[in-house]
């Protein structure tokens, strides 16, 4: 089955204008096709997923002062650390001081590295990874309306050049151009830098 562009237009126009009539709070800065997902992410939206991600970096590499402060999640976490300092430093892994010792060592070095999503390129990269906007996968295409989910997946084992000639590349790239020229992102409000685009995954 090859993918019907046409069907897909008709699609991804009603899913967008059936999104936009619950969402005129926000302001749109960008639509992205991923894989079969359509994708949107408002300024308001982003600004929360930014604000979250550096909290969570902040309290990530937070000073511990004993070793029941440290979560499950954060034990598991800094095994990796504190394998490398019994390998490469002799430490005692059942001395908890020590190991603390370790992970506070750790951590001081990464906040003066200092917050990477305070940083110009971190906060770009969330900006735009569909993976971090709050409408991800809004809406699904699927084969019923015109998409080959078996041509995407022979799209995704292919190397970066040859996903720009495959049929879901070309396919995809046909169906954003038809977007952007249809006027349907006129039903949001948009920001001024509003894009539409695809996306790819490099692993």
């Amino acid at each position: 089955m090859a993918f019907d562009v046409e069907r897909l237009f008709e699609f991804c126009v009603a899913e967008i204008k059936r999104f936009a009539q619950t969402h005129q709070g926000e302001t749109f800065y960008a639509f992205a096709v991923d894989e079969g997902l359509l994708c949107l992410n408002s300024e308001e939206a982003f600004a929360r997923t930014l604000e979250k991600y550096q909290e969570n970096w902040d309290h990530k590499i937070r000073p511990i002062e004993r070793w029941e402060e440290l979560s499950k999640w954060e034990v598991s976490d800094a095994d990796q650390i504190l394998e490398y300092s019994e390998e490469d430093d002799g430490l005692d892994r059942s001395d908890q001081k020590a190991c603390l010792a370790v992970i506070n060592e750790y951590r001081a070095r990464e906040r003066a590295r200092g917050n990477q999503y305070r940083t110009a390129a971190g906060i770009k990269t969330i900006r735009q990874s569909t993976g971090a906007w709050a409408y991800q996968g809004f809406a699904t295409m699927t084969d019923s309306v015109g998409f080959d989910d078996a041509a995407y997946q022979e799209h995704y084992g292919l190397s970066d050049e040859e996903q720009t000639t495959s049929a879901y590349g070309i396919a995809m790239d046909r169906l954003v151009q038809r977007l952007r020229e249809s006027g349907v992102f006129e039903c949001l409000r948009k920001a001024p830098d509003f894009y539409a685009t695809r996306v790819e995954h490099i692993y």
